[in-house]
Formats: C-alpha cells, sequence, structure tokens
C-alpha cells in the first residue's frame, strides 16, 4: 500500500541522513539481505509480542566478533572450490601506498565452472612485507599464498598482470602471462600526458602536455578554494592510478570553460588564457573511443580477451591524422600509434 511505501520510503531518508550514510547503501545485497531477514522475523512474531526492534539487532562487538567466522566460512568453501578447478586465472596487482610507504599485493582468481559461466573471487589484499620487490621474492610470496588455497602455477594456468618489467619477470616460468591490455592503455594514455622520455624515446606532445598541466593546476586552485559551487558542473581531478579519469577531468572541464573565467583570479585568469578551448575539445573528441574501449575492456561479467585485436586496430585507425587537425592532437596520435604497432 502506498501509506507503507511512504512511511518506509520516509525512514530511508531518515537512515541516510541522520547515519551519515550513502544513498545507494539501500540498494547493496547485505542490506537487501538485513530488511528481508528483519521482514521475516516480524511475520513470524506476533502483534501481541512485546519486544522492541533493537531486541533484534546485535551490538556492534558481536559484529566484530564475527567478521572473522564469516571470513573463515567463505574462505573454506572458496578452498573446496579450488581443489576442484582444473584451470584458472590469477589476477596480480602490486601498489604502493604514497603516505605511508608501505606495499600490497591483490589477488583474484578468475574461473569457468561446469556450465560455461565466469566466476571471479577475490583471495585478499596482503601487506607486502618481504626483504625486498625482485621477481623471485614475489613469485616466492604468491606461491605461499596460493598454497593456502590449494593452488599450484604450472604451465596449464593463466596470470594476468601489468607489463612492468618486474612482473614480467616474476611470471616469466612455470605459467601463461597474460598483459592487461587495459593497464597498458591507461599507462599509455598517462605518458602521452605526463612524460618526456619513455624507453628512451622523445614522447613530443608537449602541446597536449602543456594544456593538461594548466588545467590540473586552474582545477586544484578552484577545489582548493571552495569555488566550484558556483560552476554549474563539479570538476574532478584525475587519479595517478587510473588515467581514464583524466578524460572526465578534461570533458567536466570543457563543459564549463566559460564559466571558470568567471571565478578565476588574476594569476590563474593569466594561465587560463594559455588554454585553447578548440584543442581542449578536440582532445576530448579524440580520447572519447579511448575511454569506451577501457570501459569494454574492464568488464568482469564477459571474457574480453578475443575482444584485445580488434580494438587495438580500431583505436590504430583512430590515430589517422587528418590535415586540418591541431598539431595537439597530430601530436598525441603519433605517439599513441607507435605505442599500439609495437
Amino acid at each position: 500500500p502506498k501509506r507503507v511505501k511512504d512511511v518506509i520510503t520516509s525512514a530511508c531518508v531518515e537512515c541516510v541522513v541522520q547515519d551519515g550514510r550513502a544513498f545507494h547503501l539501500l540498494k547493496g545485497s547485505g542490506f537487501i539481505r538485513l530488511a528481508k531477514e528483519l521482514f521475516n522475523s516480524g511475520k513470524l512474531l506476533s502483534l501481541s509480542t512485546n519486544i522492541q526492534i533493537e531486541d533484534l539487532l546485535p551490538n556492534p562487538t558481536t559484529i566484530s566478533r564475527n567478521i572473522d567466522r564469516l571470513y573463515t566460512y567463505y574462505k573454506e568453501k572458496l578452498i573446496d572450490l579450488c581443489r576442484s578447478m582444473d584451470s584458472f586465472c590469477l589476477t596480480v596487482d602490486f601498489w604502493t601506498e604514497p603516505y605511508t610507504g608501505l606495499s600490497y599485493c591483490g589477488l583474484s582468481l578468475g574461473h569457468v565452472d561446469l556450465q560455461f559461466q565466469p566466476q571471479t573471487f577475490l583471495i585478499g589484499c596482503y601487506p607486502y612485507q618481504m626483504e625486498n620487490k625482485r621477481a623471485p621474492t614475489i613469485r616466492s610470496f604468491i606461491d605461499t599464498v596460493l598454497n593456502e588455497f590449494g593452488l599450484k602455477l604450472n604451465q596449464e594456468k593463466f596470470v594476468m598482470s601489468d607489463n612492468e618489467p618486474t612482473m614480467k619477470c616474476t611470471f616469466n616460468s612455470n605459467c601463461k602471462r597474460v598483459g592487461c591490455s587495459d593497464h597498458y592503455l591507461n599507462k599509455q594514455m598517462q605518458h602521452a600526458f605526463t612524460s618526456t622520455i619513455i624507453d628512451g624515446e622523445n614522447v613530443n606532445c608537449e602541446s597536449a602536455q602543456d594544456m593538461f598541466d594548466d588545467v590540473k593546476r586552474i582545477l586544484s586552485s578552484v577545489r582548493r578554494m571552495h569555488k566550484q559551487q558556483d560552476l554549474s558542473k563539479n570538476l574532478v581531478i584525475y587519479s595517478d592510478t587510473r588515467f581514464g579519469g583524466a578524460f572526465n577531468m578534461l570533458v567536466l572541464f570543457s563543459d564549463v570553460f566559460d564559466e571558470v573565467a568567471e571565478i578565476l583570479d588574476s594569476k590563474l585568469f593569466t594561465i587560463y588564457s594559455r588554454i585553447d578551448k578548440d584543442l581542449l575539445s578536440d582532445i576530448c573528441e579524440f580520447l572519447s573511443p579511448f575511454i569506451t574501449v577501457l570501459e569494454t575492456l574492464s568488464d568482469n561479467k564477459r571474457p574480453t580477451l578475443h575482444r584485445v585485436v580488434p580494438f587495438k586496430q580500431f583505436l590504430i585507425n583512430k590515430c589517422d591524422i587528418g590535415n586540418d587537425e591541431k598539431q595537439g592532437v597530430k601530436q598525441l596520435k603519433l605517439f599513441l600509434r607507435m605505442k599500439f604497432k609495437k
């Protein structure tokens, strides 16, 4: 009934506001399961039962104590499943937290079941506390973690990692390493906008890099001074670990380009005046298919390996140079075309 739904809606609004929770909390599978259990409990209890909802909800300490039990339960189920796997693909990623300097290793497992349905499991995110980061040490660390789950790498098993030299050396034997095309595309885009020399060769994308740096400086200042509330759209800064976000940064800045001029001081306006609006628009248009490819290759529910080669040729074709294009776009196309053809 509408009356019941209105009461629930009101309670949900108060929940996210009073407790400071995200709006999409109510869409989470965990919250929906909790709501179902509370609903079923309500149906079992008679109207005459004198019980408060607080009596049904566990204490935070109780929740904390049960997390390890839940983890152990699901870990044992995953171990049982791993023992039955004839083949699998291991995804490995290493990174270092910049503020603490701590390194971490993330491991996930890809598997196709007997019904030919892809399954992905997160093995864990482990602090890396070994004595060094050389390939043999990393391989030993990963083999130890896999052994805990009854998994062992051999020539029938695949490992997907980034294309950094250390990862290539770590998985150059007793397994089949597959380079991550998504990571490679991200890195080449990052090099095009932020690097001067790669593999001993000049990048030669000065126009795009100068514009990119100017946009970043303006965005950082605008966000720091809390002036973006005067704009029709919120500006964003890209993440170094996911350079595809640079596209969102440039597109949003392009959308409010004329508005930005009205909130800048004289120093920032000098930087702003150096930015070629047409070049910015052309670069955003050029990058659009690259972002589409990144999003498609990042699909974790469907296989994408068979799409890598067609996408590679598709992006190479997008790097064809037109006579009437700006120099900044031509530089980007020359660099990315060279990298994709290697």
